[in-house]
């Protein structure tokens, strides 16, 4: 932001002596007396004058610049959240399958402890039940 008032603060003072040199270089004697009847100060050169155009062209090519680069720039930016973006929905979806996969491992990890104590607990109350026969 600081930049960008600098950036406006500059090119108005071009813009305004680039208007004041237009001013002093009129191209009559007559248009330039009946313009300021009572100016003092002496009417510029016609290199001024052209100095004053190349400063100009040199204003509107370095905003026409600043515009481009600023358009690249948000194009860049869109892009890069558009990878972001995807890259993001690609890494829910991954993690989202793992807790599935982790989920169904730990199922059937249950199941499977489920069925190795209720053999246990069958084998234990058979050997008790042939015990208690025995004795």
């Amino acid at each position: 932001m600081k930049r960008l008032l600098i950036g406006l603060l500059i090119l108005g003072g071009v813009i305004a002596a680039i208007a004041v040199i237009k001013r002093r270089s009129g191209s009559g004697v007559d248009e330039w007396d009946s313009f300021a009847a009572d100016d003092v100060y002496a009417r510029a050169s016609a290199t001024t004058a052209n100095t004053a155009d190349a400063v100009k062209d040199a204003a509107v090519k370095a905003t026409d610049a600043a515009k481009d680069a600023a358009s690249t720039a948000t194009k860049a930016a869109k892009d890069a959240a558009a990878k972001a973006t995807g890259a993001t929905k690609d890494a829910a979806s991954t993690a989202t399958k793992a807790a599935k996969d982790a989920t169904a491992k730990a199922t059937d990890a249950t199941k499977d402890a489920a069925a190795k104590v209720t053999g246990a607990a069958k084998d234990a109350a058979a050997k008790a039940t042939d015990a208690a026969k025995d004795a």
